[in-house]
This record gives C-alpha cells, sequence and structure tokens, in this order.
C-alpha cells in the first residue's frame, strides 16, 4: 500500500487530520501488520520500523 493511502486510513481510523500528503512520493510503499484495535503509539511504533 502506498504511504499516502496508509496515512489516510490512519487518519480515518484514528480520528486525526492531515493537511497535505502530497510532499510524500506517490510511489513509496510500505508492508506492515497493524491491528485496527491498535493504539497509535503501537502503530507509530510498528511504522517506525518499517520506515
Amino acid at each position: 500500500m502506498s504511504i499516502r493511502t496508509f496515512l489516510l486510513e490512519m487518519e480515518r481510523w484514528y480520528g486525526f487530520t492531515i493537511e497535505s500528503v502530497s510532499y510524500l512520493p506517490k510511489d513509496r510503499k510500505i508492508s506492515a501488520a497493524i491491528c485496527q484495535g491498535a493504539t497509535l503509539e503501537e502503530v507509530f511504533a510498528a511504522v517506525s520500523k518499517k520506515v
């Protein structure tokens, strides 16, 4: 999944607002297994290991 799509999903799941994803490369991908019930801190910890 693209980083842009991932961030927009996280925005929807966790209720925060992303001002813009236009600065992110369109072709950059991320792969992580994250439970929808995970805390935002757990998501950030998982993503920081992947980026």
